[in-house]
């Protein structure tokens, strides 16, 4: 049974549950453009950063050309909005200073996806006394993608690793 949780600002509440709405419809507008057949790691993470924020230089990208399928698209999309969210809220793209990089890589061996979210130069972060409805719901997809994530919330931002296993058809080149 899952824990409840009172609400105290419905405001906010609506706001955070309509940007994971949001989240969601951009990831399928992406997977249209596509007919459906998937999309580009990079664009999925482009998409949730804000593209403001990539040519402003406060976010570096990087990473192999990877070709998702629609429903980790989807997912990762959630999972990335959750982030970036918290980053524009609380983390690095909240201070002018502000530093965000997110970088991927696919192990040789296990083909195994590995994403890394790292703020720096934003606001100090400490670990939650409470694990709060966004850290859950990252855990919890990328858990439905058989994925591992680890958190560590340093005095530099909040650091963030996403590992997947290879799907079935494998990651693939989009190039």
């Amino acid at each position: 049974m899952t824990k409840r949780r009172a609400v105290a600002d419905t405001d906010r509440f609506s706001e955070s549950f309509l940007g994971r709405i949001r989240a969601l419809v951009r990831s399928h507008d992406l997977l249209l453009q596509g007919n459906l057949r998937g999309t580009d790691l990079a664009c999925v993470i482009s998409e949730e950063v804000n593209e403001g924020a990539v040519r402003s230089g406060n976010a570096i990208i990087s990473g192999p050309n990877i070709h998702l399928d629609a429903r980790t698209a989807g997912k990762l999309a959630l999972v990335l909005h959750e982030l970036a969210s918290n980053a524009r809220r609380y983390g690095a793209l909240s201070a002018p200073d502000g530093m965000l990089r997110i970088d991927w890589s696919v192990a040789e061996d296990t083909a195994e996806l590995a994403l890394r979210w790292s703020e720096s130069c934003g606001q100090s972060v400490s670990a939650p006394a409470d694990t709060g409805y966004g850290i859950s719901l990252i855990r919890s997809v990328v858990a439905s993608m058989e994925g591992n994530t680890s958190f560590d919330f340093g005095p530099d931002g909040l650091h963030c690793t996403i590992t997947l296993p290879r799907p079935k058809d494998e990651w693939s080149d989009s190039t």
